[in-house]
């Protein structure tokens, strides 16, 4: 009995990820990747990769969009980029880790701010 309870313990405080609340004002300004995992292995090809948030909604970036302004929509950590969905795991105001799939890559892509 007492192992069970102790696993179910250990299990609540494992699962219970503290939920990322982050306002679109603090994405403003240039995000340059500066470590990217595809599917599962460190890759070099993105190094020059980046991520640009003017205060309109908008999001520029070399990775995704051509460069082409494209409106993105945020809820707590759930960031839509056109037909792009990332999952913010990480933020502070000048690093974040975002987790998603860009065609059939699975990505963790770590941004920090320029």
């Amino acid at each position: 009995m007492r192992t069970l309870v102790l696993f179910s313990v250990i299990f609540l405080i494992i699962g219970c990820k503290e939920k990322i609340t982050i306002e679109s004002s603090q994405l403003n300004g240039k995000w340059l990747v500066s470590k990217a995992i595809r599917n599962g292995r460190e890759t070099k090809t993105l190094q020059s990769a980046y991520f640009m948030f003017p205060s309109d909604n908008s999001v520029i970036s070399n990775l995704i969009n051509n460069e082409e302004n494209t409106i993105f929509t945020l809820s707590e950590n759930k960031l839509l980029i056109g037909d792009y969905n990332f999952e913010i795991e990480e933020f502070t105001s000048a690093t974040m880790k975002l987790n998603g799939k860009i065609n059939e890559f699975e990505l963790e892509l770590y941004l920090t701010k320029e």
